[in-house]
């Protein structure tokens, strides 16, 4: 079977360097599978799944089909999951926020977040808090000191995104200051960032980065405990002082809740099999995208933490989505 490759060939001894897939699976997957994408395409969880797809079909020798059901910040995608049956073939690729931050932010979800379970963390991304040059600031403590003498305006992707969550819990943990712009996504909050019509903003590290090489945006620290590597000076949160800031967002395989145990982990291993992979592994980092990866348990930990993490912080904050 023929199939597309958004990243580029994957050569079939990489596909298979992990273990053939166990007895068990042998009468699944019997029909096709899909991936359902809940944000639109030609993002980075679009090419995760279009890549996963062709991993999985080859591997599997079934087809696996990507659907993209966004709107609503993912919710209508993820409802559609939830309601499915929790048999192995409709599957949903995400990002965390889709059910460790909606669920809380918005009044109705239209779905019980319960009704998901996390199958593995399939990557991870990161954040830069970035300002426009305009704003005459260079560094973290000259940013405290405008902001806290006037007020600055900062975007994000929409609200209870991850740059809204993850500058409101800055503004706890510090004395930066902003006033919440949302747009719809996150090449809009760039290019506001750009063409000046906010001051700063915590942005995906990825969809930043060419602004900062050009020039157009200046970065003043990143989130954690160690600097990245696209960003060699650029402080981290710890180095600052900051504690607390030790925030990170990852890309999640989701099934309807209970998904028989064989077949989760013939999906635990499709994550691996393709993040196992050298060349996809380096086109996911050229894109500044991180290649973690975690199975079921350890997944449902990350989540669990940062779902109350984000549940506590928007408690707090009082912000909400009718």
């Amino acid at each position: 079977m023929k199939v597309i490759n958004i990243f580029g060939a994957i050569s079939a001894s990489a596909l298979f360097a992990i273990a053939s897939t166990p007895a068990f699976a042998a009468s699944y997957p019997e029909k096709p599978v899909t991936l359902v994408v809940n944000f639109p395409p030609a993002g980075p969880v679009d090419l995760l799944a279009r890549s996963l797809a062709q991993s999985a079909s080859e591997r599997l020798g079934q087809a696996v089909i990507v659907e993209n059901r966004p709107g609503a910040a993912g919710n209508l995608g993820a409802a559609y999951v939830a309601r499915s049956d929790p048999d192995g073939y409709t599957l949903l690729t995400t990002i965390d926020t889709t059910v460790t931050a909606n669920p809380h932010s918005y009044a109705n979800v239209n779905y019980d977040p319960d009704q998901l379970e996390a199958l593995a963390i399939a990557g991870k991304y990161d954040q830069v808090l970035v300002v426009h040059p305009d704003l005459g600031v260079t560094n973290y403590d000259e940013l405290v000191a405008l902001t806290s003498a006037r007020v600055a305006s900062y975007s994000s992707a929409g609200i209870s995104s991850p740059g809204h969550l993850q500058f409101e819990l800055l503004k706890t943990l510090t004395n930066v200051g902003g006033q919440h712009i949302p747009y719809k996504g996150n090449a809009p909050a760039v290019q506001a960032l750009v063409s000046g019509q906010v001051d700063m903003g915590i942005l995906a590290t990825a969809g930043a980065l060419p602004q900062i090489r050009e020039g157009k945006l200046i970065p003043i620290l990143v989130p954690g405990n160690s600097r990245e590597a696209e960003l060699p000076n650029v402080p981290s949160a710890s180095e600052l002082g900051i504690e607390g800031f030790d925030v990170d967002g990852s890309f999640l395989l989701l099934a309807p809740a209970g998904l028989p145990d064989d077949v989760a982990r013939i999906w635990q291993d499709e994550v691996e099999a393709l993040f196992a992979n050298d060349e996809f592994r380096g086109r996911w980092t050229s894109l500044t995208l991180r290649p973690d990866t975690m199975r079921r348990d350890q997944t449902r930990q990350w989540v669990s933490k940062t779902s109350q993490r984000w549940k506590d912080l928007i408690k707090a904050q009082d912000i909400l989505i009718e």
